[in-house]
């Protein structure tokens, strides 16, 4: 005997569904995005607030600024949380891609929008302040690192 391991003893079974701790997981985030898009998203005021489902019909100057100008690709938010859903129900492990490129997707957008409103509603005296701040932090440390390793 040469001491070598059959093929099929070395080998993992394959995973052919998601385990249930997964399954609740995804099924939560799908339940968490779909209740989610239904509730207030951005609140301006005591007297208006503004769901993800009232951005797609909603006008207005704001909420073009909110969603642009593809404000029906927000209906992509309860479509990935049925996905979801259905996928954890069914235990189909391509819930982890949906969820990944999904959730990078929806991300992505988010910091975008986010970005885009404080670019647009900060003016030059913001920024000359942003920059001398960081740079008399930078300069602070620097000197403050200098000075401890000269004792």
């Amino acid at each position: 005997m040469s001491g070598t391991v059959p093929m099929d003893e070395r080998r993992r079974p394959r995973r052919t569904s998601l385990d249930w701790p997964a399954r609740a997981a995804f099924a939560a985030s799908g339940a968490g995005l779909l209740v989610g898009f239904f509730l207030p998203w951005v609140k301006l005021g005591a007297l208006l607030s503004v769901s993800g489902f009232g951005l797609v019909f909603a006008e207005g100057d704001v909420v073009s600024m909110l969603s642009g100008s593809n404000r029906f690709l927000l209906f992509a938010i309860p479509l990935l949380a049925l996905a979801l859903i259905v996928l954890a129900a069914l235990g189909q492990k391509a819930a982890s891609w949906v969820g990944a490129v999904g959730g990078v997707a929806i991300l992505g957008y988010a910091v975008y929008t986010v970005l885009s409103l404080f670019l647009a509603s900060t003016g030059l005296g913001m920024w000359l302040v942003a920059a001398s701040t960081l740079v008399a932090l930078s300069l602070g440390f620097m000197d403050l690192g200098r000075r401890s390793a000269q004792k």
